[in-house]
C-alpha cells in the first residue's frame, strides 16, 4: 500500500506540470507512469507554443474568438475563458522548466511571422527543441520538487467510497505486481486515444484512452468523443511510415496548394485554413474517388520555390519543422523534401478533442476528489483545435489541476480504502494471465484499429458505424480466447490484454458518439449527414450505468460567441499583403522578410 495527498495518474506533459506544481506546495505526490516517465504524446510535439498578447492588437477576447469559432460552436466557453485568461503563463512557465523559446535582436520573444491556421493574429512561439527535450524538461522538473514516480504502472481502476475517489489499483507491468495507492485527490492526465486508430495516427503507442474508461468506472461523464482531430498532411506510404506527420497547414507557404490525383485544387489558401477544414475537404475529396494510388492527395509546395517571398517561407518553415522535413525526405526522397516534387498526404489521427467533463477548476464532474489535466479533458476544443495550442493547455490546466488538487488534499481526511474493491480488480487483472487461447491480444488490438480507421476515421456514416459497433462487440467476445503467458514480470501481452479491455470501452463511447452526431462538424465528414447543421448544435455525453454506456445530447450554451461570429485569419488580407509585397524592390523585401521571421541580414 502507497500513500499520498495527490495522485497523479499519467507521466506526460499535463501529469509531470500538475505532480511538479502539487509538490510544490508541500503536498505528497505520487506519479504513475505506463511507460517511462516524461513520454506519452508531448515527446511527439513541435514545440510550438501559444504566447498571446504579442501583437498590440491581440486580446483574451481575440483569442477567445479564435479558439470558439476554430472549433465549430461546440467548446464550453468557460473553459475557454478560463484558458485564455492563464495562456500567458504557458510560456513563461516553460521557459522556468528550461524550454527555451526564440528571441528576436533585442531579447523579446518572437513569434512566428504569420498566424497558424485557425488564428487572426501571429501569437505561436518556438522552441529551440522538439517534443523529446521538453519531456526531458519536465522529468528534471517533477524530480526537483520531490514527486515519487512509479515507472511502468498500469491504473487498473480507481477505487471509491462513498461516492468519492480514494486514489487507484495498480499494476507495476516490471514485476507483476497489484499494488494499491491511497490518495486524498486524484488527477487524470492519461493522454488520449488516438492509437485505436492505429496505424494511421501519429502518437505513442501507450496512448490507448485508459482514462477514458477510467473516469466512466468511475461515474464521470465523457463529452462529445467523436471529435478527434485528423492533422491533415500525414505520409501515406510506404507501409512503415503511414501515419508520420509531415506538415499542418502553416507547412504550405504563402503558394502552396493541394491538389487531387488529377491535379486539381480542392481547397483554396490552404495555410489559412483550420485543420479540421482541410482534414473535412481531404476526406470529401477521398470519397468522391479523387485520391492517388495510396490514397492520399498531393501537397503541391513547387510554387513557393518560384517567387523570392515564397522561396523565403519555405527555407524558414524548413528549418521550424526539421523533424517533418527529415519525416519527408525518408519516404519520399530529396526532391520531396527540398519541395520540388509534391507530398502524397492524408489526415491521421492526432488529437483527442472530447474527454472526460470538468469544471473551470479542474474537478471531474459528478466524481469527489477526482481532477482531469491535458488530453483526457474534454470541452475546451470543441470540433477543432486551432494550432499551437495544445502544449500551452498542458501547462494552463496541468498547473491549475495540481493547485487545485494540492489545496482539497490540505482540506480532506486520509481517505479509507475499499478492499472489497481492490481483491475484485487484482481477480479480474490476474484472470487473463497465462491464459491458452487462439489469438494474440495485440492481433485484436490491430484489427480495433483497422476497424475504427475504416468506419470512424475521417468518413464516417451510418452503416459504417453499426459495422464498428458490431466487430467492437465481436471483438469484446473474441478477447476470451485471447492467449497469454503465465509469466509475472515485464510480460507484454498481459499488458496488451488490459489496455484491450479499456480500449474496447472507449472505442464504444467515441463510436456511439460518433452515431449521435448526425451533421458534419469538425474534421471528419459524415456521408450521410455533410453538412454542419446548426439545428443539431449539441453536445454529446456519455455515461455509464450498469454495463452499458449510455449516449444523450445536451444543448450548448452559447454564452459570449454566438453563431454570427467571425474570427481567425483574413486569407483576403493576407494574399494582398504578398501581392503588395511581391511588387516592392528585391532589397526592401529581404529587409521586411528578414523582420518578419526574426532572421540576420544574410541567409
Amino acid at each position: 500500500m502507497f500513500e499520498c495527498d495527490v495522485l497523479c495518474i499519467g507521466a506526460g506533459g499535463a501529469g509531470l506540470v500538475a505532480a511538479a506544481t502539487a509538490a510544490g506546495t508541500g503536498s505528497r505526490t505520487i506519479v504513475i507512469s505506463k511507460m517511462p516517465y516524461g513520454c506519452g504524446n508531448t515527446r511527439i510535439s513541435g514545440g510550438l507554443v501559444l504566447r498571446p498578447n504579442i501583437s498590440p492588437k491581440d486580446s483574451l477576447d481575440s483569442l477567445m474568438r479564435d479558439i470558439i469559432v476554430g472549433g465549430e460552436f461546440l467548446s464550453d466557453q468557460a473553459l475557454v475563458h478560463e484558458y485564455c485568461k492563464r495562456a500567458g503563463l504557458a510560456a513563461e512557465l516553460m521557459e522556468r522548466f528550461g524550454i527555451i523559446f526564440s528571441r528576436n535582436s533585442s531579447g523579446q520573444p518572437a513569434p512566428l511571422p504569420t498566424a497558424m491556421g485557425g488564428h487572426s493574429l501571429p501569437r505561436t512561439l518556438t522552441g529551440y527543441c522538439e517534443g523529446i527535450p521538453i519531456g526531458t524538461a519536465l522529468r528534471a522538473a517533477a524530480a526537483g520538487a520531490g514527486v515519487s514516480v512509479l515507472d511502468e504502472t498500469l491504473a487498473l481502476s480507481l477505487l471509491k467510497r462513498d461516492g468519492s475517489v480514494t486514489g487507484a489499483v495498480c499494476l507495476r507491468w516490471a514485476t507483476g505486481e497489484i499494488i494499491c495507492i491511497s490518495a486524498k485527490q486524484t488527477i487524470l492526465a492519461t493522454g488520449g486515444l488516438c492509437r485505436l486508430f492505429y496505424p494511421h495516427t501519429s502518437n505513442s503507442s501507450s496512448v490507448t484512452g485508459d482514462g477514458f474508461a477510467l473516469a466512466l468506472d468511475a461515474g464521470a461523464e465523457l463529452v462529445d468523443m467523436e471529435q478527434q482531430q485528423f492533422i491533415p498532411f500525414a505520409i501515406t506510404h510506404p507501409e512503415s511510415s503511414v501515419g508520420i506527420v509531415c506538415g499542418e497547414p502553416a507547412i504550405a507557404g504563402p503558394y502552396g496548394r493541394l491538389l487531387n490525383a488529377r491535379g486539381e485544387e480542392i481547397i483554396k489558401g490552404i495555410r489559412t485554413k483550420t485543420r479540421a477544414e482541410i482534414s473535412a475537404a481531404m476526406a470529401l475529396a477521398r470519397q468522391r474517388g479523387e485520391a492517388t494510388g495510396h490514397g492520399g492527395l498531393l501537397l503541391d509546395l513547387s510554387p513557393n520555390l518560384r517567387r523570392p517571398i515564397g522561396k523565403k517561407m519555405f527555407a524558414f518553415i524548413k528549418r521550424t519543422f526539421p523533424s517533418m522535413i527529415d519525416a519527408v525526405r525518408h519516404a519520399y526522397g530529396e526532391e520531396a523534401a527540398r519541395g520540388e516534387i509534391p507530398w502524397d498526404v492524408f489526415p491521421t489521427a492526432h488529437y483527442q478533442l472530447g474527454g472526460v467533463r470538468v469544471d473551470t477548476r479542474c474537478r471531474v464532474r459528478g466524481v469527489a476528489n477526482l481532477f482531469a489535466a491535458g488530453e483526457v479533458m474534454g470541452g475546451l476544443y470543441g470540433a477543432n483545435r486551432i494550432g499551437s495550442t495544445s502544449l500551452a493547455e498542458l501547462f494552463i490546466f496541468g498547473s491549475l489541476a495540481g493547485e487545485c488538487a494540492a489545496k482539497s488534499a490540505h482540506e480532506t481526511e486520509r481517505p479509507r480504502i475499499d478492499l472489497d474493491h481492490a481483491r475484485e480488480v487484482q481477480q479480474r487483472a490476474g484472470r487473463w494471465r497465462d491464459k491458452k487461447g487462439s489469438v494474440r491480444p495485440v492481433q485484436l488490438m490491430r484489427e480495433l484499429g483497422a476497424a475504427m480507421w475504416e468506419n470512424v476515421g475521417p468518413v464516417r456514416n451510418a452503416s459504417g458505424l453499426e459495422a464498428a459497433l458490431k466487430k467492437i462487440e465481436e471483438i469484446r467476445l473474441r478477447s476470451e480466447d485471447v492467449s497469454v503467458a503465465a509469466r509475472r514480470d515485464y510480460n507484454p501481452e498481459w499488458l496488451d490484454a488490459l489496455e484491450l479491455e479499456k480500449m474496447l470501452v472507449t472505442a464504444e463511447a467515441v463510436t456511439r458518439s460518433a452515431f449521435e452526431r448526425t451533421e458534419t462538424r469538425g474534421g471528419h465528414v459524415r456521408t450521410d449527414f455533410p453538412r454542419r447543421d446548426e439545428n443539431r448544435l449539441k453536445s454529446v455525453v456519455v455515461k455509464k450505468s450498469e454495463d452499458s454506456l449510455s449516449v444523450e445530447r445536451e444543448d450548448v450554451k452559447l454564452e459570449k460567441y454566438g453563431l454570427e461570429t467571425k474570427g481567425g485569419p483574413n486569407p483576403i488580407r493576407e494574399r494582398i499583403q504578398f501581392i503588395i509585397l511581391g511588387l516592392l524592390p528585391r532589397k526592401t523585401q529581404e529587409k521586411i522578410l528578414n523582420a518578419r521571421l526574426n532572421l540576420g541580414d544574410s541567409d
